[in-house]
C-alpha cells in the first residue's frame, strides 16, 4: 500500500506538466489562429488613369478632350483566403470609370465637319483570380500586402458625336498587379491604401452607330491600351 502511494505521489507531477504542456500548446495554437486570419475581404477606392499615349497628330482641344478622359475614378472589391500567415489566393472586381463632355466644339469624324456635343462615359472592368502576400509587422498592428494576377478585361465607351450615338464594347485577356500598407483599426478590420497596374490590350472591338452594330479589326499599329493605374485607399474585413 506504502508502495503505491509513493508511486502515485511521484507520478502526478509529470501528469500535472503533461496537462499543462498540452493546455499551453492548445492555447499558442489558438492564438496563432487568432493572429493570423485566414480570409480577408476588401473594398477600395480613390483615383485612376489611363497609361496610354495621345497622339501627336491632333489638334489641340481634342488632346485636351483627351486628356480629360485618361482620368477618372477607380474602385475594387476582392476576396482572399490565404493558406499561411504571409501566402494565399483570390480573386477580385476592378473598375475604371471615366467621362468627359464638351459642348460647343468644332471636330472631325469619319471625314466630316461637326459642331456640337462630344461625350464619352467610359467603364474598363476586370475580373481576375490572384496570388497574394501579406507580411505582418513584429508588432502586428500593421502588414503589407502585394497581388498579382491575370483576368478578363473589358471595355464600353458609350459616346455621343453630334446627334450620332456610338457604343464601343469590346474584351481582352489582361494581368494586374498592386502593393498596398495596411494598418489595424481593430482586432478585424484595417485600413490599407496602394496602387493598382492594370495591363490589356483591345485587337478589336463591336461598334454599334445609331443602330448598325460591326466588328472591328485593328492593325497592331492601332491597338488600343486599356493600361491604368490606381491609387487607393480602403478597408479590409479578416477572420
Amino acid at each position: 500500500m506504502k508502495l503505491r502511494f509513493i508511486l502515485l505521489i511521484c507520478v502526478i507531477p509529470f501528469f500535472v506538466k503533461a496537462q499543462d504542456e498540452q493546455d499551453s500548446s492548445a492555447v499558442t495554437t489558438k492564438k496563432q489562429k487568432h493572429e493570423n486570419p485566414r480570409f480577408a475581404i476588401a473594398a477600395s477606392g480613390g483615383l485612376s488613369w489611363r497609361l496610354a499615349d495621345v497622339s501627336p497628330d491632333e489638334n489641340d482641344l481634342t488632346k485636351a478632350y483627351i486628356k480629360d478622359l485618361k482620368s477618372g475614378n477607380g474602385f475594387e472589391i476582392s476576396a482572399k483566403y490565404f493558406f499561411n500567415s504571409k501566402l494565399g489566393v483570390g480573386i477580385k472586381y476592378n473598375s475604371h470609370l471615366s467621362k468627359v463632355k464638351y459642348d460647343n466644339m468644332y471636330f472631325s469624324y469619319n471625314n466630316q465637319n461637326y459642331f456640337g456635343t462630344v461625350s464619352d462615359d467610359i467603364s474598363i472592368n476586370t475580373i481576375a483570380a490572384t496570388f497574394s502576400g501579406r507580411f505582418y509587422t513584429r508588432q502586428k498592428t500593421g502588414y503589407f500586402t502585394f497581388d498579382g494576377g491575370i483576368g478578363l478585361m473589358t471595355y464600353k465607351d458609350e459616346s455621343k458625336i453630334a446627334t450620332n450615338k456610338v457604343n464601343v464594347k469590346g474584351n481582352t485577356l489582361g494581368f494586374n498587379v498592386s502593393a498596398g500598407v495596411g494598418v489595424n483599426i481593430t482586432r478585424n478590420i484595417s485600413l490599407v491604401i496602394g496602387f493598382n497596374f492594370l495591363n490589356g490590350t483591345l485587337s478589336q472591338y463591336d461598334v454599334t452607330e445609331n443602330g448598325i452594330k460591326e466588328r472591328v479589326t485593328l492593325n497592331e499599329s492601332e491597338y488600343q491600351s486599356l493600361s491604368h493605374i490606381d491609387i487607393f485607399e480602403g478597408l479590409v474585413i479578416t477572420f
